[in-house]
């Protein structure tokens, strides 16, 4: 990843700078010191997957046993995976595949953005998506809201339940982050597969509060 950055002249710093670090924070240092000019949205149609026992478009079948064999020519790149890479400072570049009812659902967003976004540009679509998702989501998980009910609803009979009020000010006060601490007094980084869990199990008279 180095290698087409090194000279003469930043080859010992920028070695150093780069010593210990993990792949993708070697990226991001990338990025920051040879920021890359961003990517053009594009949306095109990809070949569809082969069957089984079909043939990759450039192959010609052996005559007899054995696996098929190359044709001359340019046979057709796998579909490439997805990936989320950093172009500049605070600049990503993101690259996966759709469908076709998310294609048309794209195209269908679009539309509706017309008056609002008359480009259709696909990473403001993609942007105002993420906004619309996540307000979902955090209602979903923590009970999110801008206008809290003014007076809590009646206790629950069942000592798991979770009170909204409960949910939302945990959430907050822990910042969507686990809260495990280890032996060493550092914090699990976890923002994943979250859940709400009694400090004091419910079994032994633990409360939601």
């Amino acid at each position: 990843m180095l290698a087409p950055y090194l000279r003469p002249e930043n080859a010992d710093e920028l070695l150093a700078a780069a010593a210990h670090r993990s792949k993708a924070e070697l990226e991001r240092l990338l990025a920051e010191r040879f920021p890359r000019p961003e990517l053009p949205a594009r949306v095109e149609a990809l070949s569809p997957p082969l069957a089984l026992g079909e043939l990759a478009p450039g192959t010609v079948e052996a005559e007899g046993p054995g696996e098929p064999q190359l044709a001359p020519g340019t046979v057709e790149p796998p579909t490439p995976r997805p990936r989320l890479a950093p172009l500049a400072p605070q600049r990503y570049a993101l690259q996966f595949t759709i469908g076709q009812e998310t294609y048309d659902r794209l195209g269908y967003a679009q539309a509706l953005l017309g008056h609002a976004l008359p480009s259709g540009d696909v990473a403001a679509v993609f942007d105002r998506a993420l906004d619309a998702l996540i307000g979902q989501l955090e209602r979903s998980k923590f009970a999110a809201t801008t206008r809290p009910r003014p007076q809590p609803r009646p206790a629950s009979a069942d000592p798991r339940h979770i009170p909204a009020e409960v949910k939302r000010t945990v959430w907050q006060r822990d910042g969507g982050q686990c809260t495990f601490v280890g032996d060493s007094g550092q914090r699990c980084p976890a923002r994943t597969r979250l859940e709400f869990d009694h400090v004091v199990p419910v079994a032994r008279g633990g409360q939601a509060t």
